[in-house]
């Protein structure tokens, strides 16, 4: 479903086909399949900056050198920003927290400079309302819940957006970028608090 994110979701949600539901559970299977075989490749990859080659290669690579988590005779459809975005899903979710509780930290970090506006509209979400994207990232992919979670984060998307409010984006995408927003705020959260536990 498109829509431009000045606009986000004015209108009543309207739901992908049974076939596009599908594909989007198998990439969210397939990211989550990829963390749990190969984690630290995962964490590897995401804290790269998306913006180079280098990074799109690397993600390639892990994505093609996991052919275990898809079914056999069966072809994913690769796309990055979703593979990225369900892989920070993935390990938000370790090692069995909610999702809330890894961004719980959110307000104790010194701000973290985006690479790009959307990145910077989703980062700027996630440290407003973590309960809010806790509960979109928390919904099952393409369902009702996700809906409801999106509509009710939006305003503080659009709010939070800048410079880039011609961008034209589908949910799915929206929710990959929120998600790696608050993979990134989690991550450096705890980086931060070993830093400070080891001196």
């Amino acid at each position: 479903m498109s829509l431009l994110l000045s606009l986000f979701l004015a209108a009543s949600p309207v739901y992908g086909t049974k076939a596009e539901d599908l594909a989007l559970e198998a990439m969210q299977n397939f990211g989550a399949c990829v963390v749990q075989m190969t984690p630290a490749g995962a964490e590897e990859v995401l804290a790269m900056d998306f913006r180079t080659d280098e990074y799109r290669k690397k993600l390639a690579r892990l994505a093609k050198g996991h052919d275990r988590c898809t079914r056999p005779r069966t072809e994913l459809k690769f796309n990055g920003v979703l593979f990225a975005g369900a892989m920070a899903e993935a390990l938000l979710e370790q090692p069995g927290q909610r999702v809330l509780t890894r961004l719980s930290a959110a307000d104790e970090l010194p701000p973290i400079a985006p690479r790009s506006a959307l990145e910077a509209m989703a980062l700027c979400s996630v440290a407003t309302r973590p309960a809010a994207v806790g509960r979109l990232l928390e919904s099952g992919v393409a369902s009702k819940q996700e809906a409801e979670a999106m509509e009710a984060l939006s305003p503080t998307m659009t709010a939070c957006l800048s410079g880039a409010d011609k961008a034209e984006l589908n949910v799915p995408a929206v929710r990959s970028i929120v998600a790696l927003a608050a993979w990134r705020v989690a991550s450096q959260a705890e980086y931060q608090s070993q830093a400070e536990g080891a001196q």
